[in-house]
């Protein structure tokens, strides 16, 4: 059992996500907060689709990053936009397998595994092998790194 905590200055919103994530048998939400932290790893905005909402709390409690397309384009527009970072995303990204770069090029749009899955008809499973394997090779901690890799290297354009 997965365990969340809902944060929404509005109750309603926070009634309506423990509804959603209740629903799927394997999300438990075990507080609700009306105000919180500013930045919170695997943060979601109000305008995530409720059918991606479950599997990117699990992708979260699998330990990896998850953010919003919203959150994933400030994040990039924050980067910097330098030739060296360039050229070393270009390097690091040569070290894939073409799957392994199309998956790359997914995370960089800010998808999820199930959405992954979808676009390049692979099992969830299957994408998650690849995604750890591709974390390894390139030298990341988590997903968001290696969206953020993604467009340095000029792989995906901001979600």
């Amino acid at each position: 059992m997965i365990s969340v905590v809902v944060v929404d200055d509005e109750p309603m919103v926070c009634a309506h996500l423990r509804t959603i994530l209740g629903a799927s048998g394997a999300i438990e939400v075990v507080e609700e907060a009306h105000d919180g932290a500013a930045g919170v790893e695997a943060f979601l905005v109000k305008s995530t689709p409720p059918e991606d909402l479950i599997g990117l709390v699990q992708v979260a409690a699998e330990g990896h990053t998850v953010l919003s397309p919203a959150a994933a384009r400030r994040l990039i527009a924050a980067s910097t936009d330098s030739q060296p970072a360039r050229d070393r995303a270009r390097r690091l990204v040569r070290s894939l397998t073409e799957r392994e770069t199309q998956v790359l090029a997914c995370l960089g749009e800010g998808l999820s595994n199930a959405q992954i899955a979808g676009r390049l008809y692979l099992s969830e499973a299957t994408v998650k092998g690849y995604v750890s394997r591709m974390l390894d090779k390139l030298g990341c901690a988590n997903r968001t790194q290696a969206g953020l890799l993604a467009h340095e290297a000029g792989l995906a354009q901001a979600p």
